[in-house]
């Protein structure tokens, strides 16, 4: 006995809106990964830039110049 039609489609759909949300949440994980690596790079690029600056050139930096303000 073949399921009725109306019910196979309600399964068709149930199967691609589980689909659809497991690929949603898949692609955020990754959309986050990727932004928190670019954001921590950009970061450490940052302090080893300042790090390897002179002291002399550190004190030559007035302070409000340190904002991005």
């Amino acid at each position: 006995m073949n399921p009725a039609p109306s019910s196979l489609g309600v399964s068709v759909y149930a199967g691609v809106l589980v689909f659809s949300m497991g690929s949603t949440y898949l692609q955020a994980v990754i959309l986050q990964k990727v932004g928190q690596r670019i954001i921590s790079d950009l970061r450490e690029d940052l302090f080893t830039h300042i790090e390897s600056l002179a002291h002399e050139q550190l004190n030559e930096i007035p302070g409000a110049s340190w904002s991005p303000a």
